[in-house]
């Protein structure tokens, strides 16, 4: 049974202080609580380091990486948090993204169901403008785009987006160290 897996969720930050808090939200929120949040700033200039340390004193599950690395860049901070990552189970989440209650419990019960000893799962994402209404990647694709767009876009969504999660495997593991 996966009931008591650890989930490691691995969070880079920068500047994110206008969606953090209610990012952070959707994580604490989470209907499956065995999991461990590590964010690690890029030397953020607006409040997304204080936000982080005060949600750190209300949970013990959100770990803050230290280092005097400074400004990495995006992909640099995230394979600083997959070194950094114990977990079998990991999980990539942006800064801006909310999370529906039952993600870490969907996700735990797909992995169930896969027998193969490495895998990379994604789910759906529902993109929204900054007042929340549905600005669906579905309904740009098939009014604005044509078929070599649509590829695209489908790419760079699926690639751009943490909207993605693996179960350690050292050979899978290998190719992000």
């Amino acid at each position: 049974m996966m009931e008591n897996k650890k989930i490691d969720i691995l969070m880079a930050t920068y500047n994110g202080e206008k969606y953090l808090a209610e990012q952070l939200d959707s994580i604490i929120n989470q209907t499956y609580h065995n999991w461990n949040l590590l964010i690690r700033d890029d030397n953020s200039t607006d409040r997304t380091l204080e936000i982080v340390q005060d949600y750190q004193k209300k949970d013990n599950r959100i770990k803050l990486l230290k280092d005097n690395k400074g400004n990495l860049g995006i992909v640099k901070n995230f394979e600083e948090l997959l070194k950094n990552s114990e977990s079998e189970f990991i999980m990539f989440s942006d800064q801006d993204d909310i999370w529906i209650e039952n993600k870490l419990d969907a996700y735990l019960k797909t992995a169930e169901k896969i027998k193969t000893k490495g895998f990379l799962l994604h789910s759906d994402a529902v993109l929204f403008n900054k007042n929340k209404s549905d600005a669906s990647i579905r309904t740009f694709i098939s009014k604005k785009a044509k078929k070599r767009i649509r590829k695209y876009i489908l790419q760079l969504f699926c690639t751009r987006s943490h909207n993605f999660n693996f179960k350690r495997n050292k050979k899978f593991y290998s190719a992000f160290s």
